[in-house]
């Protein structure tokens, strides 16, 4: 090869970057499910705010913002 890498290496060498990148991709849909299941949890708190405030957009909106103050908060 042209940076003096043994052509017997090679494969191992692609290998191991291959299984890194793989080891990458499988960390950040590890990292997004658990946003995704935080976000849900977000959703569902707002939605049964809402419900409790009489199901209204006004009170959806309200709860939703609420708990984005509250996220904006721990964060």
């Amino acid at each position: 090869m042209t940076d003096g890498t043994p052509m017997a290496d090679e494969p191992a060498a692609l290998h191991r970057v291959a299984q890194g990148i793989i080891a990458a991709r499988d960390a950040r849909i590890s990292a997004l499910e658990v946003e995704v299941t935080r976000l849900s949890d977000i959703i569902a708190r707002a939605k049964a705010a809402a419900i409790s405030d009489g199901a209204t957009v006004e009170g959806f909106v309200a709860a939703l913002a609420a708990v984005q103050a509250t996220l904006r908060g721990v964060r």
